[in-house]
């Protein structure tokens, strides 16, 4: 399967500036990816990762995703607990589009459609501001995974979840909800890991 190009609706992909930190567990995450690939190859396959056993500790944070119709939409196979209790539920076997809609959903695709299209890792920030409550941030890093044909590409995502100083379960989902029809409520920035 063939994924389609990024839409105009993605954001653009910047060097990481110098000034930004990454959280840890992103780094980890990014670390064990790239050790992960095959002399020759430039993207790992699914079969040779095993979160679970190699990283444990990054699991509640991680979810693994199919690309759908060409990267279209994206099915979650394996949603991580702290991913779930942030969205209020477990999006496992769900398609982002049954999870979101509108620009919300049109941008989320673009941000994970990119590392498939150009074969890369790329990490992302974004900031969603709520009509009441604190502002959420979100650090994610988008991880291409190889799977042997005709199975589709997978994802590899690890989000951190930050600006909350109580975490509320469910209160990403409403957030979610809101971003969804309302594109000033939230903004991406994606960049390229060195």
């Amino acid at each position: 399967m063939s994924i389609h190009p990024v839409h105009d609706v993605s954001p653009a992909i910047l060097p990481l500036p110098a000034n930004i930190t990454v959280d840890p567990d992103i780094c980890t995450m990014a670390e064990y990816w790239r050790s992960m690939v095959r002399s020759g190859e430039t993207i790992p396959h699914r079969d040779d990762l095993d979160p679970l056993l190699d990283v444990p500790h990054l699991v509640p944070n991680v979810f693994l995703a199919d690309a759908l119709d060409g990267g279209d939409d994206f099915r979650i196979r394996l949603c991580g607990t702290r991913i779930a209790d942030m969205l209020g539920c477990d999006s496992t076997g769900l398609k982002l589009s049954e999870l979101t809609t509108g620009h919300y959903l049109q941008a989320i695709t673009s941000v994970y459609r990119q590392p498939l299209v150009l074969g890369v890792p790329v990490y992302s920030r974004s900031e969603f501001r709520p009509p009441s409550g604190e502002p959420i941030q979100v650090e994610r890093l988008t991880l291409p995974l190889r799977r042997s044909p005709p199975e589709a590409p997978m994802l590899m995502v690890i989000q951190k979840f930050h600006g909350q100083r109580t975490p509320v379960h469910g209160r990403f989902a409403q957030v979610i909800a809101a971003a969804s029809h309302s594109p000033e409520s939230y903004d991406f920035t994606c960049y390229l890991l060195d």
